[in-house]
């Protein structure tokens, strides 16, 4: 790619920054509750879907959903473009725009609502991959599958006299170059992570052995296989880094208790090491004891309990969750004044959801 193109891309890129955080802004400068930039990700998300669906206690409301939406946008865009980044910025981009205006459609092609848009992100992934981001390559590989430009192109060649199946062909050669540009960009990061891993680095272990378990992606695409309990997560999930709990719990639910790995911890081992952890007083295992018993579809609320008294910010939000919901069965003062203290406490823990919650919620 060109420089004086690649500085064009820049701008433009910068410009639908820009333009989605005005709007986001402007938008939620009313509300009560917005969505500060905690896992900025998943938490707006769920907002702008509850806000969309307006599931009890949320009123439905499209416009704040939408503004939720920007705001998520907004730092996915920001993202995308960075030289390394393990949240799939691109990905989630892509996914945000194509969910807003629907895919690029064979009939209108270019000029399909959003399909500009789609075009400033397809450049911002290359950008992306180009500074060596695995995970912005995989969105380049994927990207004109998965907003319908293929299906455009495939049209387009029809159209025109010219052999659909070619550019197909060079769909999928470009697929696998940029496959192949994911695996050296994941190789490079996980090279340069372990000395400082070697060091005793927790944070630099994750994201070494988050970039084997990417490598393992590519390599199989086995769900099972690159689901590995690698000791890095459990280190880092009980000195409080919930995100990995959630990790491991998710891979241990893949497996299978019983699982028995080639590479990488047993999953019974790490349920064992939890249930101690638990007992000596570890909230965020107590927090992974919970998790898997949901995942078993047993009782957790004991274990949500002790990790929200040991300070767990998302173990208070199932708590509460919990409390809304006997609520919600069951209105009363006294079930709302309890449902009421446990949302403040998860609120003021920086949790986003309670917050909201607790916004349409009667005065006590």
């Amino acid at each position: 790619m060109k420089v004086m193109s690649l500085i064009t891309l820049r701008l433009l890129a910068g410009a639908f920054v820009f333009a989605a955080s005005t709007v986001a802004a402007q938008a939620q400068d009313g509300y009560l509750n917005t969505c500060e930039p905690v896992d900025i990700f998943d938490e707006c998300q769920d907002l702008a879907l509850r806000y969309y669906a307006g599931s009890a206690p949320f009123p439905y409301d499209p416009e704040r959903a939408e503004a939720l939406r920007s705001t998520v946008l907004k730092y996915a865009l920001a993202e995308c473009g960075l030289d390394f980044s393990m949240t799939d910025s691109c990905g989630k981009a892509r996914d945000l725009i194509v969910q807003r205006y629907g895919r690029i459609l064979p009939s209108t092609g270019l000029v399909t609502t959003g399909a500009q848009e789609l075009l400033a992100l397809r450049d911002l992934t290359e950008i992306g991959c180009d500074q060596s981001n695995p995970l912005a390559c995989i969105a380049r590989a994927r990207f004109d599958y998965d907003t319908g430009m293929l299906l455009y192109r495939t049209q387009i060649a029809r159209q025109s006299g010219d052999d659909p199946a070619e550019v197909t062909k060079v769909y999928e050669a470009e697929y696998a170059a940029y496959l192949g540009k994911a695996k050296t960009a994941a190789q490079l990061y996980q090279t340069r992570l372990n000395e400082d891993c070697n060091n005793e680095e927790t944070s630099t272990c994750v994201l070494r052995d988050e970039m084997k378990q990417l490598l393992l992606d590519l390599e199989t695409n086995n769900l099972r296989a690159s689901s590995v309990l690698y000791p890095s997560f459990l280190d880092a999930c009980l000195q409080g880094q919930t995100n990995n709990c959630v990790k491991l719990v998710s891979n241990i639910a893949t497996l299978g208790l019983d699982h028995l790995p080639e590479n990488g911890d047993a999953p019974q081992v790490v349920a064992a090491r939890f249930e101690r952890e638990c007992k000596a007083g570890n909230g965020p295992a107590c927090f992974s004891v919970a998790l898997l018993l949901t995942t078993q579809e047993r009782n957790s609320e004991d274990f949500y309990n002790l990790s929200c008294q040991m300070g767990v910010p998302h173990g208070c939000e199932a708590v509460a969750w919990q409390a809304y919901v006997r609520y919600s069965e069951a209105p009363a003062p006294e079930t709302l004044a309890v449902a009421t203290s446990l949302l403040q406490k998860a609120c003021n823990m920086g949790r986003n959801v309670p917050c909201h919650v607790l916004e349409h919620l009667p005065a006590n």
